[in-house]
């Protein structure tokens, strides 16, 4: 019993320490995903049934600003990982 509690005590920090960095990722990771469907929300709601319909050339428009979209997207979230790093790293330092 005694072993079983030293052991779990020890575990203890990896567990909370995995807990901070699988949230923190998860977080991340939901908003990368919210801000990407957005982007397709965003082109969808500008497409008219004919767009749906016609030449590759509109649809060819469409792509365009989604994949600009996520573009910047992704530039922005690449800019959010230092300050993730350092809100993790604050968190880990109190364990």
């Amino acid at each position: 019993e005694e072993l079983q509690r030293c052991a779990s005590q020890c575990q203890l920090p990896y567990q909370q320490a995995q807990n901070v960095v699988s949230t923190e990722v998860n977080q991340f990771q939901n908003r990368l995903s919210r801000a990407m469907m957005s982007c397709q929300d965003e082109a969808r709601d500008y497409m008219s049934p004919e767009d749906l319909q016609s030449n590759s050339s509109n649809m060819q428009k469409f792509e365009t600003f989604v994949v600009k979209c996520f573009s910047n997207v992704v530039d922005t979230h690449i800019g959010l990982l230092n300050p993730m790093k350092k809100r993790v790293e604050a968190d880990l330092k109190k364990i």
